[in-house]
């Protein structure tokens, strides 16, 4: 599970959630405490690591233009 913040401001505090099919269950978990009922599976920060900044703006791309 990968966390991104693509809004503009930072986000203070994650926990995100998702499902595994059939009898999957996590062995391991870096940097989150793991919980798992059943096939839902949520990772919470650990507080020092809570805050995840915004992603950084998109570059534009300008085309050269040609004279006229």
């Amino acid at each position: 599970m990968t966390l991104k913040n693509t809004g503009p401001t930072a986000l203070q505090g994650w926990s995100p959630g998702r499902s595994f099919p059939a009898d999957q269950k996590i062995a391991n978990a870096w940097n989150a405490v793991v919980t798992q009922s059943g096939a839902g599976v949520t990772a919470e920060d650990l507080g020092r690591n809570g805050a995840v900044a915004p992603a950084p703006p998109r570059a534009s791309a300008s085309r050269p233009t040609s004279p006229a």
